[in-house]
């Protein structure tokens, strides 16, 4: 069997707090290094048991993630807030700016989503 998929672009442009409205060279713009393999996406979430027994999903390994797939990041501007730039995914994983948190999950999505599977007759 053939299987043909999209191939997803090197540079994300994030939606995240109305980034696709801004003019272009303001806009968040994210560097793909590379897109995990299958184990790899598999192990940056997971299940645990939250109160009261509850199933809920983790992701305990998005600073891995971050760091191994993202490259450069461009336009995000936390010092005003007294935090460490982020200009890479490094950085991204150890900044202490909770906001950023939609912008990781957004991020990792991109990354651990499959592509669209287009047909043969396509």
């Amino acid at each position: 069997m053939k299987i043909k998929s999209l191939r997803k672009e090197n540079v994300f442009i994030p939606e995240f707090n109305g980034n696709k409205d801004l003019p272009e060279n303001e806009q968040v713009s994210v560097n793909i290094k590379s897109f995990p393999t299958n184990p790899e996406a598999k192990s940056y979430s997971g299940y645990k048991f939250g109160d009261g027994g509850s199933i809920e999903i983790s992701y305990p390994n998005d600073a891995v993630m971050l760091t191994r797939h993202i490259g450069s990041i461009k336009n995000v501007d936390v010092t005003d807030g007294g935090y460490d730039a982020v200009t890479n995914g490094s950085s991204l994983s150890k900044s202490r700016c909770l906001e950023l948190d939609a912008l990781i999950t957004e991020i990792r999505t991109y990354l651990t989503e499959t592509a669209e599977v287009i047909e043969e007759k396509e």
